[in-house]
């Protein structure tokens, strides 16, 4: 079950790492997350270096990219409070209770998660406005973000924050890792594939040995395979008909058309009120019901 309480949650391919200094695309392969390309964000020539970024992911993933968001975590406030060993409902009202007057933002301006240590709660809270400008960003530049996480790092927060989905993914869920990413070394791409020619020549194609000529008939090795016959055959020939134009002419049936692939969910407001637990996990997912203020560390506008 994921942190959304949905029936259907997606596990995203891709990372698209934010950071002040720059943009990082991970993939995740069977042995942990690798390196695909990375650009910093002062680039003259971003938007070709996201461009490449992006047909680099395509040569792992030719049927799409989705990804999910690290965001920086100088945009995230880390903090811990003494609870108890309470159960998840009373940790999360005391997280908000924390929460109030330690960013620039209302709570209600904020996601955030929460994980538990025995008597602690760990806090992970992000602005609004900040998922929005990453998620825009994202989708300007064809990554198709799915949802949005972070590298915790030494700040005592258990597993990978998760800060809920993106508009157009809210009525789809996405599973959030039970670790943070954590990047083994770059990826190693597939060997491209030979091109086949269109079109080879039948002789070459299907060589004919003497012994196999000798037993076919005279025009197929006149021909060298392809059917033609010498001029004086031709003429010898008898002539066959010309078709029944009226005959009706069978159509070969189509093949069946391939299944929708469900890219998105429902759309839906970002920052919906209320909070959303996993059993699992004694995790919790908060998000408010508006937007605006200044960056939590007062740096709006990170991502343009």
């Amino acid at each position: 079950m994921d942190l959304d309480g949905l029936t259907q949650s997606m596990i995203p391919d891709f990372a698209l790492s934010l950071s002040a200094d720059g943009i990082a695309l991970l993939f995740r392969a069977a042995d942990g997350w690798r390196s695909v390309a990375e650009t910093p964000f002062d680039a003259e020539d971003l938007t070709p270096a996201l461009a490449a970024m992006r047909e680099d992911a395509l040569r792992l993933a030719p049927d799409g990219i989705h990804c999910k968001l690290i965001l920086p975590n100088d945009q995230i406030r880390y903090l811990t409070v003494e609870t108890g060993d309470l159960p998840a409902e009373e940790r999360l009202a005391a997280a908000r209770q924390a929460l109030q007057g330690a960013t620039p933002y209302a709570v209600d301006e904020l996601a955030f998660d929460i994980s538990a240590e025995g008597g602690s709660t760990h806090i992970a809270a992000v602005a609004l406005e900040t998922l929005d400008e990453a998620e825009s960003f994202a989708v300007e530049h064809g990554f198709a973000p799915v949802g949005f996480v972070a590298v915790p790092g030494d700040s005592g927060f258990q597993g990978e924050p998760f800060f809920g989905t993106t508009r157009a993914f809210r009525g789809t869920g996405m599973a959030a890792g039970s670790a943070p990413v954590t990047v083994i070394g770059p990826v190693e791409f597939p060997e491209p594939t030979a091109e086949v020619p269109a079109a080879l020549d039948a002789a070459e194609a299907l060589p004919v040995e003497p012994e196999a000529a000798a037993e076919l008939p005279p025009e197929f090795v006149a021909g060298e395979l392809t059917g033609e016959l010498t001029e004086a055959e031709a003429l010898d020939e008898p002539q066959e008909s010309a078709p029944d134009t009226d005959a009706p002419v069978k159509i070969p049936p189509a093949p069946p058309a391939a299944a929708a692939e469900t890219e998105t969910g429902q759309p839906a407001t970002l920052g919906r009120a209320g909070g959303r637990i996993n059993p699992d996990r004694r995790r919790i997912q908060i998000a408010g019901e508006t937007r605006g203020g200044q960056g939590i560390h007062h740096r709006p506008h990170l991502f343009y």
